[in-house]
């Protein structure tokens, strides 16, 4: 690594996540914002104030290895979540200051985005995600504040338990000033009460209420110091928290037990539907693998019905380019959201059923299979749909790998890059940068490195930092992320559709 300070470089990637960020911000569509905060090293008045940021990164750092080690991986094992745009679900980074432009120093912590596109489900199964975990990280002595931000609509958890709302939060708090005040801690949903109050405000006309993250996290900690668990002292909020439990349940339930398939489906049902439909067997074999993939061909069948007016365009029948064989037909079974399946029938209201066959896909074939459907009584009963969504699913494909194609020939074939994220840049660009957001100068992270892992002790060890990920640093460098962008196709996925398809 080069000598001199690190500072440099930090403030020019500041400026770089500035001009990128609000870019990516805006064409996201849907999405909730997941902000984890550390209670137990925020701050300590036995340490200095850079000693409390070490401590602090560390302990995110080790926070975000057991996440995702650890708790996401057995919640998997029990229920395997269909994420809306087609990635991997969570993927938590670290992350510092929601404005850049602001000069007070923000606090540090872990942060991700779930895109959940036209339905609400994604949003829910998160969140039910969250009090898993704020109770599961207990095991590991490790107290966290979570918040749901919903970036269209604000505090979703007040949204959520709207109905059972303690008045003060209206009467006396009022909406613009809820915004640091709603935290999950130890899977119970804690609003800061209007007894706490704003300190770091000068005098003059403003909202006492209305409290910087600083001062929200110190009432949260002080609560946990006195092993109270929640501000709510006159139990306002018991039955706010009854109907946000009522509301992820099921899915809590179906990540902490252990359970056989046909009990999860009937945990599930009211927000799971177990579609059977009609499928070419490469397109089933491929869905087999990759059962995620469904959501990203919903989602293009239901964009470009929208773009050509209410209508299906032919552009398999009048192109030369190689197209989905609709044949080898075979009945599957695919379990998604009641949403998901709605728009998959109805083209997201632009197109409802009937839907017309495309020329290639009419066969002798498809004829006996909806003869079968359609007369086959009430054994055929749960296949009167099969072959309508297995059109529309073949075409969403179909229309999802020539538009990928077709983005491939205006770039030469080159994909876009994805960012190297090696150790010696995520230390010169991002931890150094979250480092100088919350105050500091980020020397002490440059000392670390430089000495290397045998020659520190454990107050200045950075290598949990170094295999911690940053919050976006892919869409930082022009890249694109795995996981906010899943509806877009790689082009060694494109190769996987394309040979399943000979």
């Amino acid at each position: 690594m080069e000598d001199g300070s690190l500072l440099p470089s930090a403030l020019r990637h500041m400026k770089q996540l500035r001009e990128n960020e609000e870019r990516f911000e805006g064409d996201a569509g849907n999405a909730l914002l997941i902000s984890i905060f550390s209670l137990n090293s925020t701050y300590d008045a036995k340490y200095d104030e850079t000693m409390n940021r070490k401590k602090l990164l560390q302990s995110l750092a080790l926070l975000h290895s057991i996440i995702h080690s650890k708790l996401i991986p057995s919640y998997n094992k029990r229920y395997t979540h269909r994420w809306f745009s087609g990635g991997e679900g969570l993927s938590f980074g670290l992350h510092c200051k929601d404005d850049p432009t602001s000069s007070v120093n923000s606090i540090p912590h872990l942060r991700a985005r779930v895109s959940y596109g036209p339905h609400p489900l994604d949003e829910i199964y998160a969140i039910a995600m969250m009090k898993c975990i704020s109770n599961d990280l207990l095991q590991y002595n490790m107290d966290v504040a979570i918040e749901c931000w919903d970036v269209d609509d604000g505090q979703i958890l007040l949204i959520e338990g709207s109905e059972y709302l303690p008045p003060w939060v209206d009467d006396e708090i009022g909406v613009e000033a809820m915004a640091h005040r709603v935290y999950i801690v130890h899977g119970i949903v804690n609003i800061i009460p209007p007894s706490i109050i704003s300190n770091d405000l000068p005098g003059g006309d403003y909202n006492k209420y209305v409290l910087s993250r600083r001062e929200a996290l110190d009432a949260l900690i002080q609560c946990e110091t006195n092993h109270t668990y929640t501000l709510d002292k006159d139990g306002s909020l018991i039955d706010f928290n009854a109907a946000i439990k009522k509301r992820i349940a099921p899915f809590c339930k179906a990540i902490s037990c252990a359970m056989d398939e046909s009990t999860r489906r009937s945990i599930l049902k009211e927000s799971l539907h177990t579609a059977a439909i009609v499928l070419p067997l490469h397109l089933a074999i491929m869905i087999r693998y990759r059962p995620d993939l469904v959501a990203t061909a919903i989602a293009s069948f239901c964009q470009h019905t929208s773009e050509e007016n209410n209508k299906v365009p032919g552009i398999a029948s009048d192109c030369e380019e190689e197209t989905v064989s609709f044949e080898n037909l075979v009945h599957v079974k695919i379990i998604m959201p009641k949403t998901l399946y709605a728009m998959l029938l109805s083209g997201a209201g632009h197109l409802p059923p009937p839907i017309r066959i495309p020329k290639h896909y009419k066969s002798m074939e498809l004829n006996r299979i909806k003869r079968q459907c359609k007369n086959g009584g009430k054994a055929y009963a749960h296949f009167r749909h099969a072959l309508e969504a297995g059109v529309r699913l073949a075409l969403g494909f179909e229309w999802l790998i020539k538009s990928e194609r077709g983005k491939s020939a205006k770039t030469n074939t080159k994909s876009i890059p994805i960012m190297s994220c090696s150790s010696e840049e995520r230390i010169m660009q991002h931890i150094a940068r979250i480092d100088v957001e919350a105050g500091g100068d980020a020397e002490w992270i440059k000392s670390s490195w430089m000495a290397g892992p045998n020659a520190i002790d454990a107050e200045n060890d950075i290598g949990a930092l170094v295999n911690c990920p940053v919050f976006y640093p892919e869409i930082v460098q022009g890249g694109m992320c795995p996981i906010s962008d899943g509806g877009e196709l790689h082009p060694h996925l494109i190769s996987m559709v394309f040979i399943s398809f000979i």
